[in-house]
């Protein structure tokens, strides 16, 4: 279940249809200059709206172009190789088992 808005109900900015929870509102994130963060805000616009959805898919569509580009830093390649790496060496170490007899303890 969704959960409800803390303040009520809010009207929709472009359709005018009641928003009674969270899951209905469309959440933006944004960096505040002024906090020196990133934030999420809740608008009051109905995030299944056509309108709505089609100015958030732009946001998102331009997000993963962004996303495309950092991929491609030289900095971002080695570092995934380097994971990769490491994975890999992690999953070659033999499994070590210890046996230790009832009522003895390790030392």
């Amino acid at each position: 279940m969704s959960k409800l808005l803390k303040f009520g109900p809010v009207i929709c900015g472009v359709s005018g249809k009641t928003l009674n929870t969270y899951s209905e509102l469309t959440a933006v994130n944004w960096y505040s200059s002024k906090s020196k963060k990133a934030v999420t805000s809740f608008l009051n616009l109905d995030n299944s709206n056509p309108e709505v959805k089609a100015l958030t898919d732009t946001i998102n569509d331009a997000i993963s172009a962004l996303f495309v580009l950092h991929n491609q830093s030289p900095t971002v390649i080695a570092r995934k190789a380097e994971a990769e790496n490491q994975a890999e060496a992690v999953a070659k170490e033999p499994e070590v088992k210890i046996d230790v007899m009832e009522g003895s303890s390790p030392t």
